[in-house]
């Protein structure tokens, strides 16, 4: 499923994101002590995840699979990755993709 075709209720899709510095190149996050991915729900309030690894961090991806409950509002969602090392924090440009409501 891609972001574009969300529901309220979807869950199981994998969220990847890639961290970059202000020279849009990728960062070695292998040494990150917190990683995390920002919700935004359509009504404004936010929520965060736990983001994981794609494979050790030196590629500066992590990543996210949305779990059941995470879409709970229609509308435009907006999300962005943070890491944190104990030398530098790095967050992602925002993104956003939209729910529908779920066709009963």
């Amino acid at each position: 499923m891609s972001l574009s075709e969300m529901h309220v209720g979807d869950w199981g899709t994998v969220l990847t994101l890639t961290i970059k510095n202000q020279s849009d190149a990728i960062v070695d996050i292998s040494t990150a002590t917190a990683k995390s991915i920002i919700f935004k729900r359509p009504d404004g309030s936010t929520f965060t995840k736990a983001a994981a690894f794609v494979t050790d961090g030196s590629d500066g991806k992590i990543t996210y699979t949305l779990a059941d409950g995470d879409l709970d509002q229609p509308g435009f969602w907006g999300y962005k990755g943070e890491v944190t090392t104990s030398a530098y924090h790095y967050e992602t440009s925002a993104a956003s993709f939209d729910v529908r409501k779920r066709f009963t």
